[in-house]
This record gives structure tokens, sequence and C-alpha cells, in this order.
């Protein structure tokens, strides 16, 4: 019987003539990455387009989508256009439709004139002051050329302004400022014009004519035109006067005499000569005259107030 030692032995021997194999840590790890590495590789070998995919680029399943979305907007901007070619053509249409009904009123007989109102005039009658208007005989209030009536009526040398207003359905409104005579004056001979407080002569009035207005004389180098104004300093010196005496002072005036501004004189219904020459300070001119006509009643023939401060008088006997 054989003694196993020698199996041992043998087998001892052949176990000394294996190699060790020692497998290192770091080894073992770059296996595994490598193993990783080429199993994406594969995966990406197979892609169905048979080729690699660019990073940053789309798939066709993503430009199928990116082209859905950009032809979607492009119908609603579309929309949106037709929507605004919808609307300016809504607008446009309503505007003319408007423009032609409104036309279509203002050639139509609608609110034909049926009475006309005259307000504000005194001097004139209504006959002159139609006439003056001049109103078409067609007028409707719609067809009513107020301006032009305005106008017309304003050329008047008594009309100082005119206005006229619809009073709808079928009036129509003429509303005048007459101008008020302030002075009658001699212009020469028996002539004599009415003039207003600024100086317009309004027109002319017969010798023989009453007026409650004062009377001017002796005003040098007229030449009155309806609807002018007078370039007599003297006279408007004259109208500056009456514009700022007392209305119950001027009754008691009968004439003013105005040779010149330095003789323009106030001469009372006693026929005393109050000179006042211009209009300057012709408030305090007028009480120192009015107390000295009060003091010497019935006596005094003259006052001069020119120089305010220093008046003189005369009376029937003496002087001052």
């Amino acid at each position: 019987m054989e003694s196993s030692s020698n199996r041992k032995s043998g087998s001892s021997e052949r176990s000394k003539s294996r190699k060790r194999v020692v497998i290192a840590a770091g080894d073992s790890t770059r296996d595994r990455y490598s193993s990783l590495e080429a199993s994406i590789v594969e995966k990406r070998d197979r892609a169905p387009s048979g080729r690699r995919p660019v990073p940053g680029t789309l798939t066709s399943a993503g430009r199928r989508v990116a082209g859905n979305k950009a032809e979607e907007r492009e119908v609603r901007k579309r929309a949106q256009r037709r929507a605004v070619r919808l609307r300016v053509a809504a607008a446009v249409l309503f505007v003319g439709a408007v423009v032609l009904a409104l036309v279509w009123l203002y050639r139509s007989p609608a609110f034909t004139a049926k009475t006309v109102d005259v307000v504000g005039a005194k001097r004139l009658t209504r006959e002159q002051i139609l006439t003056l208007a001049a109103l078409p005989t067609d007028v409707t209030l719609l067809r009513l050329p107020s301006a032009d009536i305005e106008a017309r009526l304003e050329k008047s040398p008594w009309v100082s302004s005119a206005e006229v207003t619809r009073d709808f359905p079928d009036t129509i409104r003429l509303r005048v400022v007459e101008r008020t005579p302030s002075a009658v004056v001699s212009t020469g001979g028996k002539a004599r014009w009415l003039v207003d407080g600024t100086g317009i002569w309004l027109a002319p009035q017969s010798a023989n004519a009453t007026s409650a207005s004062v009377f001017v004389r002796d005003v040098d180098g007229l030449d009155p035109v309806a609807g002018s104004k007078t370039k007599s300093e003297t006279l408007l010196n004259v109208l500056e006067i009456v514009a700022q005496l007392d209305p119950t002072f001027m009754a008691g005036i009968r004439a003013i005499s105005a040779p010149s501004i330095d003789k323009t004189a106030l001469v009372t219904r006693d026929d005393v000569e109050v000179f006042v020459g211009s209009s300057d300070d012709i408030g305090r001119k007028q009480q120192v005259a009015k107390q000295i006509l009060k003091d010497q009643a019935g006596k005094v023939v003259y006052i001069n107030v020119r120089t305010v401060d220093r008046p003189t008088w005369r009376g029937l006997d003496d002087s001052r």
C-alpha cells in the first residue's frame, strides 16, 4: 500500500508550479468604467437613424413638435390680422354712414325756420333788422350762415354787436346791441349829427328834431360819415366829459361849446358858462362848479374851473 504522503508531496509540487495572480483595486475600477463606456457606445450605435445625434440638435420628433408650434403661432397671427382688418372696415363703414346721414339731414328741409325773433332793437325797427340780416329764403336751422348774418347786421352804424342763435326746432334769434347817442353835434349850418360815446357817427338829425342828448356846438373841422369814428380831438374830449358828469348835473346843461379843448365850456339852462377845459379831473371840476352855482345862485354868469385849485367866477356886477 502506497503511502499517501507521496501524493501530498506531488500535490505540493504542482501547487508550487502555479502562478499567483494579484488583482489590484485600481485595475478593477478601470475595468468597470471601460465596460460602462462600451455599453453607452453600443446603445448609441443602435440609434434608429443609424448615426450619432449631435449634442444641441433636435431629433425628428422634436422637430415635428417645434414645427407644429410655429404653425399654430402663424395661424393665430393671421386670425389677429383678419380681426383688425374687420374692425377697421366696420369703423370706416360706420363713419361713412354717419357722414351720409348728416349730409342728407343738412340738405333736407328738416328744421325749417318758421319764426325769427329780434331782440335788443330800439332805434332800429324789426323790418330794418330783417332787411340788414337778409336771411336766405330756404334757410333752415342747420343751414344757417350765422357769421355772415352777424357781419351784415354789424355794418349798420347803430349796431355795436350782433349774435345769431338757433332755438330748435324752428326759431332763429337775432340779438343786437345798439349804440346809444351821447350827443347831438352841430356840423355846420343847420346840419346835426348823432354821435355815440366812442365818437362813432350814427346818423344825421334834422335841426328841428328833439333829443335827450346834449347839444355840442362850435367844433371845427368835422366831416361826419355814418359808421366812422371822428378824428376830432376836441369832440372826443367833449364826449369824455359827458361820460363822466353826474346825470343830475348834466340835466341842467343846455349845450357844450367847444371851439378847442382849452375853451370847452358847459352852458347851463340859465345861460351860465362853466369853463372846464380838458376832461382831466372832471369830477372835482364838477363839484367845485356845483358849489359855486349853489352859493351864487342867480348872480353868477361865468365860472372857470380849468385850474380846479384856483377857480374863478364872475357875477353880474363883479368878477373873481
